[in-house]
């Protein structure tokens, strides 16, 4: 492939124009569309700057509930505005529509299928591949036996396939396991934020971590309750839960329509 007088050959040119190809150390300019994350900062970490279309990313959390799910608002926001479908796949509570509704997530374009072991990684696989839904996020405890490295790339391509969005939850226990995703994302609370450690992109590795701030400020701020105690003594407030997906603060909660 390569040519004594003139370097690299013109077919291995052509090679290295293919997006799922890159050079360690460098940020490719031929990547796919994406849409975009909603958080600037995240953006500018990212070489298509958003969220890949027709590729798998991993999102790596030993913690639910911290704004991980709040990490997706603005992407599902705008798909959904699109008429893009969004399917939620094994989510570990049960949703709380009245915040989906109050962020602009179109709950017409909403659907959540519960399924677990193989059965949830043929779902997964079935949506991606359909050309018809905008992003899949799909939470993979119940299969993590059956989520090998085939059955990885096989969900990687069904998403390539389908010119999908596909999201996987994961545990950060599995950072030093190979996976074809091309974005691999590790995420810490951080006093009301998110540390987002990326593990894996296309290209150069980041080094320092990125900052994200999921909620509004004054989420974050402690009411009269919280600030006095009845003792008089100032107590911390407890951490913000993940609204999008966490409903135990919601006295009357219903699900969304349920598919097989």
């Amino acid at each position: 492939l390569l040519c004594p007088r003139h370097g690299m050959s013109q077919a291995l040119v052509d090679i290295l124009q293919n997006p799922a190809i890159w050079r360690v150390g460098q940020i490719p300019t031929n990547v796919k569309p994406a849409i975009p994350t909603g958080y600037l900062e995240l953006d500018r970490a990212l070489p298509a700057h958003g969220w890949e279309q027709g590729a798998m990313t991993e999102i790596l959390s030993n913690e639910q509930g911290i704004g991980e799910f709040s990490l997706l608002a603005p992407a599902l926001r705008q798909a959904t505005s699109q008429g893009k479908n969004v399917v939620l796949v094994a989510p570990p509570y049960m949703l709380f529509p009245d915040a989906w509704e109050t962020v602009g997530i179109s709950l017409n374009h909403v659907l959540l299928v519960t399924a677990q072991g193989a059965n949830l990684l043929w779902v997964i696989e079935q949506a991606s591949r359909s050309k018809s839904c905008g992003v899949i996020v799909a939470w993979t405890t119940s299969c993590r036996k059956e989520l090998t490295y085939p059955a990885l790339r096989r969900l990687h391509v069904a998403a390539d396939t389908g010119g999908s969005t596909l999201i996987l939850m994961r545990p950060q226990n599995v950072c030093d396991q190979a996976s074809p995703a091309p974005t691999r994302i590790a995420i810490d609370s951080a006093d009301g934020a998110l540390k987002l450690r990326i593990v894996k992109r296309r290209g150069a590795r980041l080094a320092q971590s990125i900052r994200v701030n999921v909620f509004p400020e004054h989420w974050s701020c402690p009411t009269i309750e919280h600030a006095q105690g009845a003792t008089g003594q100032t107590r911390h407030p407890s951490p913000v839960p993940d609204a999008l997906i966490d409903a135990r603060h919601s006295t009357n909660p219903r699900r969304l329509s349920v598919s097989r």
